[in-house]
Order: C-alpha cells, then sequence, then structure tokens
C-alpha cells in the first residue's frame, strides 16, 4: 500500500527523505497559507484574549484575588475560563484541519489551496477532529496508564494517520 506518494518507487517503503521534501515543499511553495493559518487561527487570537483579559484585569492570581460584591465572582471568572478555552479548542481544530487540507492538496494532488479553502476545509472538520481528539486522548491514555509504554504508543502511530484521512472524507 503505498502511503500518499511518500514511499519510493524501488521498494515501496515509506522514505524520510521524501517525507521532509514534501513538508518543506508545502511550506515553501504556499508560505501564506501554511504560515497564515497559525498566526491567524492561533496566535492572533491568543493575543486578542491576553489582551481583553488583561484590559479587564484578569492576571495569573486572577482567581485568587476575587473579592466579593465585587465586578468579578467565582462564576464569572470560571465562565470566562470556560469560553476562553472552547474557543481556542475550536480554533486549534479548526487549523489543524486547515493545514492538513493545504498539505494533502500540495502533497498528493499537486496544487496549491489558498487560506479561504483551507479554512472552510478545516471549519467543517472540527467536531470531528474534536471528537476524534477525545478518542485519542482517552485510549492512549488508558496504552499508557494500563499496560506500560509500549501499548500507548502503539496506539499514538495508529492514530497518526486518521486526522488526514478524517479531513480528506469530509
Amino acid at each position: 500500500m503505498r502511503a500518499g506518494g511518500y514511499t519510493d518507487d524501488t521498494d515501496g517503503f515509506v522514505s524520510r527523505g521524501r517525507v521532509v521534501d514534501r513538508a518543506l515543499g508545502v511550506l515553501f511553495s504556499n508560505p501564506a497559507t501554511v504560515l497564515g493559518v497559525p498566526v491567524v487561527l492561533g496566535a492572533l487570537p491568543g493575543l486578542i484574549f491576553k489582551l481583553i483579559a488583561e484590559g479587564i484585569g484578569y492576571t495569573a492570581g486572577f482567581a485568587w484575588r476575587i473579592s466579593p460584591g465585587g465586578p468579578f465572582t467565582s462564576a464569572t471568572a470560571i465562565a470566562i475560563i470556560v469560553i476562553v478555552v472552547l474557543i481556542s479548542i475550536a480554533l486549534w481544530m479548526t487549523a489543524q484541519g486547515a493545514l492538513v487540507r493545504a498539505t494533502v492538496a500540495y502533497s498528493d494532488e499537486g496544487r496549491l489551496v489558498s487560506f479561504g479553502e483551507a479554512a472552510r476545509a478545516g471549519l467543517r472538520a472540527s467536531v470531528p477532529l474534536f471528537a476524534m481528539w477525545v478518542l485519542f486522548s482517552i485510549s492512549v491514555l488508558f496504552g499508557l496508564a494500563l499496560f506500560l509504554a509500549v501499548p500507548g504508543i502503539i496506539l499514538c502511530a495508529m492514530w497518526a494517520v486518521t486526522q488526514p484521512e478524517l479531513v480528506e472524507e469530509q
């Protein structure tokens, strides 16, 4: 079975050099999308969240300094944290799907995708990617905790192919 064009034509095994060549090929051929996705969906929202948090007085020790009768209560702090975490996870899953789409389009189809096309593919796959991430985490946790390290590592290797497949099947 061929692994998405990552095998040598002579022996059919996966070539590390070819994997690295294709990864760098994607990066250098389409830097706006490949570098823009993590910046727009990761770094920029993180910076915005940080600036908003500082603007409303939320700091690292915020939860310990909540005063009774003040503008923030424990429930407010927890609600803010939950909302920011959920938005961050959604953006992270969208970014993962977008990067997978850009990589697969270049590696298998030989074409470049726009930022919008990659982001739409990532957005379509974000909920299934989250579900896959939860299942992956649980299975690897059990593999590592219950059966020592080897089954956990094997499960990691088995789950490694699910993300590109999931994005491409969407």
